[in-house]
């Protein structure tokens, strides 16, 4: 019995341990001003069943370090779940978008994504509660600003433009429009 009970635990616990080990998805850019770059890893923890998300880390690291300067915790809903590093708000440091859910009326067909933005004074990226699980985000061509789209109804989508307002460091709706059709 004890024999049985070891060789699980030697065998077990480092296959457990190989799985985390390996990110499932990694970006690398430019942190922003001259801070060097970063490389963002999303590692699988705990796989989804039918009852519950799957569970992800989310480590940063920074010029080549082989510890992360920051690990975030994750949940994905989607199979695949992918990462972009941009910078959102236009304060010349790269933010990152964990695009991981169904956003929107009946859960899709739209992707949102979790939102951290880098906060220099801390040194590190913090979830954005206003744009996180709003939908899909995209860069706007006006800079400090981002376009969202989600699903709003059965066959309706809403587009917003979202700005972000450096002096008071919070996002503002600058307009929103939905799209539903004519019956």
């Amino acid at each position: 019995m004890i024999r049985t009970i070891l060789f699980f635990l030697l065998f077990s616990v480092p296959i457990a341990m190989a799985s985390a080990a390996s990110p499932v998805v990694t970006e690398q850019a430019q942190l922003g001003h001259n801070q060097g770059t970063i490389k963002v890893d999303v590692h699988l923890i705990s796989p989804s069943n039918n009852d519950a998300n799957a569970k992800y880390i989310i480590k940063i690291f920074r010029n080549g370090q082989n510890t992360p300067m920051q690990e975030i915790d994750a949940f994905a809903e989607i199979d695949k779940p992918w990462i972009e590093l941009v910078d959102l708000n236009g304060d010349g440091y790269v933010d990152i978008l964990f695009n991981n859910i169904h956003a929107g009326f009946g859960s899709g067909p739209t992707i949102g994504a979790d939102v951290f933005m880098y906060i220099p004074k801390i040194k590190k990226f913090v979830m954005s509660k206003t744009l996180t699980g709003r939908g899909q985000i995209e860069k706007a061509s006006v800079n400090n600003c981002v376009n969202v789209l989600y699903k709003s109804s059965m066959m309706g989508y809403t587009g917003e433009t979202w700005c972000f307002i450096q002096a008071k460091g919070i996002w503002k709706m600058d307009s929103s429009q939905r799209n539903e059709p004519d019956e």
